[in-house]
């Protein structure tokens, strides 16, 4: 440990007679070759990092002039895609189902939901579920959005938690 200001352990320091075995074929006196540049791209075009600047300064100039200019992209990626718009243009949609006077279809859960929101008595969250599974409050929430008029009402039921009653109310033209 003559030459060892950090006090590494002998047996990790590594010398000529005590060499990893990675390095066994790298000759000590031979500079080291660096390698090539990286690049990134930026707008399709190639700029080097500043790390592959001072790296290809090392470098003669017969290897650069060698690689062709890169090609510029002339087409937009959008214009890639007609073939995908045609096929979902394609699809015909079901026009032919009844619709209730909410704009959802007949039967479905949310023109159950919506019928039971919009009677005379309205529905908590809780009666809803019990009939259609969910608590369809998006339905709700779509239909405030277009303009319909939704009242909530806070209800305190014995033994139980407080709940909201909602009354659905058609638009008001």
């Amino acid at each position: 440990m003559d030459n060892n200001p950090l006090d590494i352990p002998a047996f990790l320091v590594r010398d000529a007679s005590n060499r990893a075995p990675f390095m066994s074929n790298v000759e000590s006196d031979a500079p080291a070759k660096s390698r090539p540049a990286k690049t990134v791209k930026a707008n399709g075009a190639a700029k080097p990092t500043a790390k592959a600047t001072v790296k290809a300064a090392d470098k003669p100039k017969a290897k650069a002039a060698a690689k062709p200019a890169a090609k510029a992209k002339t087409a937009p990626k959008a214009a890639a895609k007609p073939a995908k718009a045609t096929a979902k243009a394609s699809k015909p949609k079901a026009d032919g189902a009844k619709k209730d006077k909410w704009g959802f279809r007949e039967g479905s859960s949310k023109s159950q939901a919506v019928a039971l929101y919009a009677a005379k008595g309205g529905a908590t969250l809780e009666e809803v579920k019990a009939a259609v599974g969910s608590v369809q409050l998006n339905v709700l929430n779509a239909l405030e959005a277009e303009g319909h008029e939704v009242v909530r009402k806070k209800e305190v039921r014995k033994d139980k938690r407080p709940a909201t009653r909602y009354f659905l109310k058609a638009k008001k033209v």
